[in-house]
């Protein structure tokens, strides 16, 4: 029976059915939109976006209401119906709910009880067992939206309307401007004029003009030049109470932003300050084609670069360049990725094998200075020493060196200023610059760590030749998890402590069969065993079959294969099954067979 009742209610030809017996009854949604209109139990003063739908709602219910009359208006959700008239400013339905003893209000808000009111489902379950609407901010919203009727109707119940100006201006609705003048209501302020003209209601800007109001300045005829309202600079202009006007500057703005309207009309003014306030702008436009005309020629920068030795294009280039690259990588202080400096290092070895030291000056040099950090150029660091101010950090005084306008922005003070510059020059095996900032008594400390972790030899061979303090045990164990074979051949040919038997767990997880063969070759604490079990426990299969070619590798193999079948380790069990045919145990069986059952 349920089933039954179902298909007959979803049936689209019920409801016409339904309407042809029952005058009063409405289509699926009526005029109110009830589905796709939400409903807020509280309109707060946010600004809310505007509906599209509100001239086609108007229309669609004025036709509605022609048709049924106001004898049907209960047979309608009440708080959608209350939500419309305010949104679409229909004051007769907003009087009828009125008259319903449903609304009441307050100086600033309307509120709608519709408990007991016939309502939708949507509503039900939008207002929950409250069915309140409070609506607040109305006042502004139907002087913005231009709804005369609902703002004359808000004014005889009492609301307050000390800011209806603002809300007229923005919405740049003339009626309603009228109405608040005729009523003389709110507070006007002499910003208004102008707020209307930058939101372009220039014909109420207009209607303010006849009104000699204060506010109508040299910006509102800027911005009616601006938007080309011809009408309006007409006004401005020839209005008595307004020669404080320049006729000048409306020509100039006319002139730059291309109003040709507007430029016709100014230069057909008679008197001679226009006709000489005309010359002077077509002198300075004039001017300016034989400016950029000079500019764009293709013989300026070979003249330029005749009489000024080192501006040719690298040197340019080099300039621009500029913008695209950032002081700091991401924090202040902090030296650039060399990444970043790829495209200025391209184009500045080029310069440099043309220009050399001399021209150096001509380029921005907080930008050559972080590009001579990052890149490790210690010629250039050099050159730049004269402006250093080295601490434990690396400073470059600017107050008085040529920069470009993006650096300027980006200096402390009057400086670009790194620290960690040690930390990272051995980072990035900057060698010669290591050895500047170890001349200029920068602490080294942090050489060892850095080079063990990033893997540069010849930064390790630079601090054991100068004897660096600060290397510990733990730095073989980093380097041998980095893969830095060459940094671990360093550390053993020169007998740095730490090699121990957890030294190979860190070459197999290096992934480096290379690194694997040197720690088992050359150190006695590796172990085959240790070695082949964390092969398969990280399933790096290119170290396992490397490992089971050492002598006595192949008596650990089932003992691997469990290992793999407990971890998991998928290409490790294909090839000492499928490859090696490893001969298992019964453990390995069991263990293979309960991994076939559930690979994950």
């Amino acid at each position: 029976m349920h089933n039954v009742a179902a298909h007959v209610l979803c049936s689209s030809r019920l409801l016409p059915r339904i309407c042809s017996y029952q005058s009063d009854a409405l289509s699926a949604d009526g005029p109110l939109r009830c589905r796709s209109v939400r409903l807020a139990a509280i309109y707060g003063d946010e600004q809310q976006a505007d509906d599209d739908h509100e001239a086609a709602d108007a229309a669609n219910f004025q036709r509605w209401l022609a048709r049924h009359g106001t004898a049907t208006l209960p047979f309608l959700c009440v708080p959608h119906l209350f939500a419309y008239a305010l949104r679409c400013g229909d004051v007769h339905a907003l009087q009828w709910l009125v008259h319903r003893e449903v609304v009441f209000w307050n100086k600033a808000t309307l509120v709608l009880h519709a408990v007991g009111c016939h309502a939708c489902p949507c509503a039900t379950e939008q207002l929950g067992p409250a069915m309140a609407i409070r609506a607040s901010d109305c006042v502004r919203r139907a002087a913005t939206k231009g709804h005369v009727g609902l703002l004359r109707f808000l004014f005889a119940c009492g609301f307050d309307m000390v800011d209806v100006w603002r809300a007229v201006c923005s919405g740049g609705h003339l009626d309603v401007a009228r109405f608040v003048v005729e009523h003389r209501l709110g507070g006007w302020t002499n910003a208004l004029v102008n707020v209307a003209a930058e939101n372009g209601h220039f014909e109420l800007v207009r209607y303010f003009n006849t009104l000699r109001v204060d506010g109508v300045n040299s910006h509102t005829l800027a911005l009616a030049v601006r938007h080309g309202d011809l009408q309006t600079v007409q006004a401005l202009l020839t209005h008595p109470h307004l020669e404080e006007l320049s006729l000048k500057t409306a020509l100039s703005d006319a002139i730059q932003y291309r109003r040709l309207e507007l430029v016709q009309w100014l230069c057909q003014q008679p008197d001679a300050p226009a006709v000489q306030c005309l010359r002077g702008e077509l002198s300075k436009v004039l001017r300016q084609q034989r400016i950029s005309s000079v500019l764009l020629s293709k013989e300026l920068l070979g003249l330029v670069t005749s009489y000024q030795p080192g501006h040719d294009m690298h040197t340019i280039g080099l300039r621009q360049l500029c913008h695209r690259h950032a002081i700091y990588e991401t924090t202040p202080h902090q030296v650039p990725e060399m990444a970043s400096y790829a495209a200025y290092h391209s184009l500045f070895t080029a310069w440099w094998a043309r220009h050399g030291k001399r021209d150096l000056h001509l380029l921005c040099l907080p930008h050559l200075f972080a590009y001579a950090i990052t890149y490790g150029n210690t010629e250039v660091i050099r050159w730049l020493s004269p402006r250093l101010a080295p601490s434990q950090r690396l400073e470059l005084l600017c107050e008085t060196a040529h920069r470009c306008v993006l650096s300027t922005h980006q200096l402390v003070g009057h400086s670009v200023v790194y620290a960690d510059c040690v930390a990272y020059a051995a980072e990035s095996g900057h060698v010669e610059l290591l050895k500047f900032l170890d001349g200029l008594g920068f602490t080294m400390e942090k050489v060892w760590h850095r080079c063990s972790y990033f893997g540069h030899v010849n930064v390790a061979r630079y601090a054991h030749a100068h004897e660096l303090d600060g290397h510990l045990p733990r730095y073989v164990y980093d380097a041998t998890l980095g893969g830095h074979v060459a940094v671990v051949q360093f550390y053993h040919e020169h007998g740095y402590p730490g090699f121990t038997e957890k030294t190979i767990w860190a070459a197999v997880h290096s992934g480096r069969v290379d690194m694997v063969a040197f720690v088992l070759t050359h150190r006695d604490e590796a172990s085959v065993r240790e070695a082949l079990l964390t092969a398969v426990e990280t399933d790096h299969v290119d170290i396992l079959k490397w490992l089971c070619n050492r002598p006595g590798a192949d008596r650990m193999l089932d003992t691997a294969l469990q290992q793999a079948c407990l971890m998991q380790s998928h290409a490790c069990i294909a090839y000492l099954v499928d490859e090696l045919r490893v001969t298992a145990s019964r453990t390995a069986t069991r263990l293979y067979k309960r991994y076939l059952q559930h690979p994950t």
